[in-house]
């Protein structure tokens, strides 16, 4: 897993078309915000279904270090993967860590497989961004 974590102010997002590879289905609800939390920008990388105790454990320990209340999972393709995950096992591996990280915390999760236009504002202190591979 590639992750780019980011300590933000807020951020917002709008799932506005499907990719033309595999997406979850969406209703209404294309349009999200969340306030004050750690947004976890991840890339599946094969065996990454393998590792969801490991990935979790880094997610809470950045959590915890930016004494932060919620996470938000945002799927990115675009963080250079040695191997990239087959896209339905990349979203299942999504799944599990919203599950995982949901006993811990308050998760918020962008839609998969979708053109998504985002706006974040990073709080700019000296651990406010980080990335992991895990």
């Amino acid at each position: 897993m590639r992750m780019l974590a980011i300590h933000v102010d807020y951020i917002k997002w709008k799932a506005k078309k499907k990719s033309k590879g595999f997406h979850e289905e969406l209703g209404e609800n294309r349009i999200g915000e969340v306030g004050d939390s750690v947004v976890f920008f991840v890339c599946g990388e094969k065996g990454d279904l393998g590792k969801i105790d490991l990935i979790v454990r880094e997610m809470l320990d950045i959590v915890s270090r930016l004494k932060a209340k919620r996470a938000v999972l945002f799927p990115f393709v675009h963080l250079f993967p040695r191997e990239i995950q087959d896209p339905r096992e990349a979203y299942q591996t999504i799944l599990r860590i919203e599950e995982k990280l949901s006993s811990h915390l308050e998760v918020e999760r962008v839609p998969f497989g979708w053109y998504k236009e985002f706006e974040f504002r990073n709080k700019g202190h000296p651990l406010s961004i980080s990335s992991r591979s895990i």
